[in-house]
C-alpha cells in the first residue's frame, strides 16, 4: 500500500504547484512593482548610496584598526 501511495503523493504535488503557483506568481508579478516594493529607480539609488556608505565605513575601521595596532605596538616599546 505505501509504494502505490508514494507516485500518487509525487503526482498530486507536484500538479498542485504547476497549477497553483502559477496564479500566485503572476499576481506577485503584476502587483509587486505597483506597490513600490519591485526595483525602483529610488530603491536602488538608496541601495547604492548605502553600499557605498558600508564601503566608507569600512575603509574607516581599517584604519583605525592599523592606527589602534600602531599605538599599542608603541606603548609597549615594540617600534623600536
Amino acid at each position: 500500500m505505501v509504494i502505490v501511495l508514494v507516485p500518487i503523493v509525487g503526482i498530486t504535488t507536484t500538479l498542485t504547484i504547476r497549477l497553483g503557483g502559477k496564479p500566485l506568481i503572476e499576481t506577485l508579478t503584476k502587483e509587486l512593482p505597483a506597490s513600490g516594493f519591485g526595483g525602483s529607480a529610488q530603491n536602488d539609488a538608496r541601495i547604492t548610496d548605502l553600499t557605498e556608505q558600508v564601503d566608507l565605513l569600512s575603509s574607516e575601521v581599517d584604519r583605525l584598526r592599523g592606527a589602534q595596532m600602531f599605538w599599542s605596538e608603541a606603548d609597549r616599546g615594540e617600534g623600536r
